[in-house]
């Protein structure tokens, strides 16, 4: 048996087919994304469609990415399944799924003075100072607006979203 080298027809021809992918959005119930992937893997294997690949972010929630060779196999796979709400009309970029898929460090954006809000845990809805960013870790330390005394706090980034550039 011969084995086929490197760069062989075969498999130029898989990357070609590859290199056409397109990435097609899909609305879903939120909280339901998982679901809906593994339907529509199920359904393209027992069919035989082309699926090259499924994302499921986690930002924002409620839909899916498609890889696929051509609409109409999204379509297919899509048609008659729970929790699908729709197909996002359009082509996504490589850019706008990769936006999607890297996770943003909150702290690589944040820098001491700038006024941010408490979005998540005990101190939600507090407002406060940056004092100090650990990019790093990812963790923030603020000093509290709403407290009596000086409350230095630290905080994940993903926690924070910035209000303002400079301290109230």
């Amino acid at each position: 048996m011969q084995e086929e080298a490197p760069g062989s027809s075969q498999e130029t021809g898989a990357l070609q087919a590859r290199r056409k992918a397109l990435f097609f959005g899909v609305k879903t119930t939120k909280g339901q994304e998982l679901n809906v992937a593994l339907m529509i893997e199920n359904r393209a294997r027992t069919r035989g469609l082309e699926l090259y690949s499924i994302v499921a972010p986690t930002r924002p929630g409620g839909f899916l990415i498609l890889e696929a060779p051509r609409p109409s196999t999204v379509e297919l796979l899509t048609r008659d399944i729970r929790h699908v709400r729709g197909r996002i009309k359009g082509v996504m970029g490589l850019e706008d799924v990769k936006s999607l898929v890297k996770p943003r460090l909150t702290a690589e954006l944040l820098e001491p003075g700038m006024e941010v809000e408490v979005i998540a845990g005990p101190l939600r809805g507090s407002r406060g100072q940056v004092l100090q960013v650990n990019k790093s870790k990812n963790e923030v330390v603020l000093q509290v607006y709403e407290a009596a005394y000086p409350l230095k706090v630290t905080v994940p980034g993903e926690h924070v979203k910035p209000v303002a550039k400079g301290g109230g």
